[in-house]
């Protein structure tokens, strides 16, 4: 189970990678783990990646926005987005 906390860029747990290819959000220390979530618990979770889980997958909304396909209310935000002017 993943702990909703306050981002810190230093925290190497915090990091993910989102993968186009697969619409996922791998964890950047281990990859074969991916951002998963769980219907049953209301909350997200880091499982081993499987491309056919749909709990899985995420689509970009928005610069920096993602939700789970068919899901619009479940969304994840990169932390990183800086806007420099």
């Amino acid at each position: 189970m993943l702990q909703h906390v306050s981002c810190d860029r230093d925290v190497l747990e915090q990091r993910w990678v989102f993968d186009l290819a697969t619409q996922m959000f791998r964890y950047s220390a281990d990859t074969s783990q991916c951002l998963d979530y769980m219907e049953d618990q209301e909350s997200f979770s880091a499982e081993p990646c499987h491309d056919s889980l749909p709990g899985q997958q995420f689509g970009q909304q928005k610069l920096g926005i993602y939700c789970m396909n068919g899901r619009e209310d479940l969304c994840v935000q990169e932390a990183s987005l800086d806007f420099r002017f």
